[in-house]
């Protein structure tokens, strides 16, 4: 799930929480497609 609000615009990065695992943090989109990317090779291979 990612979180867009006051305190994520300001800082222009977006804060992702994930299911079984709670709050990742915040990070930039690209750093958050990159990490989906990742994720889903990782699943795939």
């Amino acid at each position: 799930m990612i979180i867009l609000g006051k305190r994520e615009l300001k800082a222009k990065k977006v804060s992702v929480r994930r299911h079984g695992f709670g709050n990742i943090g915040m990070m930039t989109l690209k750093q958050f497609i990159t990490k989906v990317k990742s994720e889903e090779h990782d699943i795939h291979c």
